[in-house]
């Protein structure tokens, strides 16, 4: 089973294949899926959409699931 990751902003993979990772970024929050040992950003989203805790290190993020794998679902709908 996959986990959700909250990541520091810069942070280019954590995890393993298959989890999902969340960071701050300019535009809001960024989605991505890590693919084996790299990580593939899907597109971000406004912070008002998906609130996620400042965090410094990868911090394990499961209370996030059932909302980041809904912006996963759409980011990748539309294409990133």
């Amino acid at each position: 089973m996959s986990n959700v990751w909250v990541v520091p902003a810069g942070t280019d993979g954590h995890g393993q294949d298959g989890d999902v990772l969340v960071r701050a970024c300019p535009d809001g929050v960024e989605v991505g899926r890590m693919s084996g040992t790299v990580v593939e950003w899907l597109g971000s989203v406004p912070s008002d959409v998906l609130v996620i805790p400042e965090v410094h290190e990868p911090t394990a993020a499961p209370e996030l699931e059932i909302a980041v794998r809904g912006v996963e679902s759409a980011l990748v709908q539309r294409g990133g």
